[in-house]
């Protein structure tokens, strides 16, 4: 992307002669969380920093639409396009987020997002299957734990106690579960990869107002995810916050169980997942889904979640 980015603004060099970029200084990226169908996957969308034109210098219309038409056929190889027309200057991949921004505010200014990706750390761990003896033990550490339909029941508990922690300070205080009439299941980490276990992950509790939340008592909200999620195992958390965006993300690594809580300006939503465990159920057995994204209704676990 930063390639992308010094190609943009050669173009500009091009035809703005005497102008140069320098990148502007910070001393980290910022990161923002993907979107679904990405969220759960630990993968996470990067913003460079801005690479701004120097000296101050101002950008005809002409030179402007030249510009940006430029941009967009160099862009159109990552999949962006353009939000409006070429001279909006905003450019966007909807399928992984990649996103490029230019403007002419006294000069020429770059802004650039990396797409949803794991990070090279991530990629290099992921594990091998686990053997057939290991798989055993794994298989009797899952039986010695509660059931998955029971665990369910429980993370769905935990996450309604995280909504009533923002609904003293929210205009419209009242949360409500996503429209699913399913879970989504998900395949359990190593080692119990090829046991019989299986995570579930919930629909979305979400709060959405129609004016602005208040940043105030965000801070209430993630101690009680906090406490919550520390009774899962899940702890510590991996924090992203900006102005008026903030996630935690609790995450238990021996099991899988997740809870993680964002605010944006205008909702709250809390997402969870449980850990790996083993259905009472066989139809919920990891070699009884017929895929691993297929989905388990609601009707199917006993006793179903109530609304």
């Amino acid at each position: 992307m930063r390639s992308l980015t010094t190609e943009i603004a050669a173009v500009a060099a091009e035809l703005l002669p005497g102008v140069a970029f320098e990148w502007s200084k910070s001393d980290h990226l910022s990161t923002e969380q993907c979107f679904k169908p990405y969220d759960r996957t630990g993968a996470v969308m990067i913003g460079l920093e801005s690479y701004r034109s120097v000296p101050s210098v101002d950008v005809p219309d002409h030179i402007w639409r030249q510009f940006t038409q430029r941009v967009r056929d160099i862009v159109v190889r990552i999949g962006a396009l353009a939000t409006e027309t070429p001279e909006n200057g905003v450019f966007y991949n909807a399928a992984d987020g990649t996103k490029v921004s230019v403007s002419r505010d006294s000069g020429i200014s770059i802004d650039t997002q990396v797409g949803c990706r794991l990070s090279a750390a991530q990629l290099d761990s992921r594990p091998n299957p686990t053997g057939p003896e290991e798989t055993v033990y794994a298989q009797q550490r899952l039986l010695d734990r509660g059931s998955l339909e029971s665990a369910a029941t429980d993370m769905r508990s935990a996450v309604e106690e995280i909504g009533s922690a923002a609904s003293s300070f929210t205009p419209r205080p009242v949360f409500e579960w996503g429209f699913a009439e399913s879970y989504r299941p998900n395949a359990c980490g190593t080692p119990y990869d090829r046991t019989e276990g299986t995570m579930l992950i919930l629909e979305d509790y979400q709060i959405e107002s129609r004016t602005a939340i208040a940043d105030e008592g965000w801070q209430q909200v993630a101690d009680r995810a906090r406490d919550v999620a520390a009774r899962f195992g899940a702890t510590p958390p991996v924090v992203s916050e900006m102005p008026g965006n903030y996630t935690q993300t609790f995450v238990n690594s021996e099991d899988g169980a997740r809870i993680s809580v964002r605010k944006d300006q205008r909702t709250i939503t809390i997402s969870a997942q449980t850990g790996c465990r083993m259905a009472d159920d066989p139809r919920l057995y990891r070699s009884a889904l017929q895929t691993p994204t297929g989905r388990v209704p609601y009707s199917t676990l006993a006793p179903p979640p109530t609304s």
